[in-house]
């Protein structure tokens, strides 16, 4: 168990530097284009191209940092009506139709992933394989779909007995 979580410590040390890495990087790559652009009068072709590839892993990696905090966008309005004991079966029953969906997610992230290194696809900029920007759905909805497992085993493990505020944040996967 202590491996487990020295794992997913590393894990969440590793996007969370990835991201604020990755963003700072960003911004750099942004304010010199601009600069470039405007003072210069000479724009870089590839710096778009990266920031664009950049963001991507950033939107699938972030998902990830937001089922690890349960911070997606949800409507509780019914399920904030229920009592407990309803209360948390929906949960465990939203969060695992969730994890099927990333499980389909995974399953055509690697089709298509394929499809695009069979067809040794490189990017117009960069002329990067595409792959590198591709992989990023399977990599990323892996990660969701591990921190949502490890969400709704916990909430079955501890099902009556979560705290009322913690049943729509449970904590089983920090």
């Amino acid at each position: 168990m202590k491996k487990a979580k020295f794992l997913v410590t590393i894990w969440n040390k590793m996007e969370e530097y990835f991201l604020v890495y990755s963003l700072i990087l960003m911004v750099i790559l942004v304010f010199i284009q601009v600069i470039m652009r405007y003072i210069f009068n000479n724009s870089l072709s590839w710096s778009e191209e990266l920031v664009r590839y950049i963001f991507i892993w950033q939107i699938w990696l972030g998902a990830s940092v937001g089922a690890k905090n349960n911070d997606h966008i949800r409507i509780e309005i019914f399920s904030n009506k229920l009592k407990q004991k309803p209360r948390e079966a929906l949960e465990i029953l939203i969060n695992g139709m969730i994890f099927v969906f990333y499980i389909f997610l995974i399953w055509q992230g690697i089709m298509y992933l394929k499809t695009v290194i069979s067809t040794s696809m490189t990017s117009t900029g960069l002329q990067i394989p595409l792959w590198i920007v591709y992989i990023s759905l399977p990599v990323g909805s892996a990660a969701v779909a591990v921190r949502l497992a490890c969400r709704v085993v916990y909430e079955i493990m501890h099902f009556g007995h979560l705290p009322v505020q913690e049943t729509s944040q449970a904590k089983g996967v920090e």
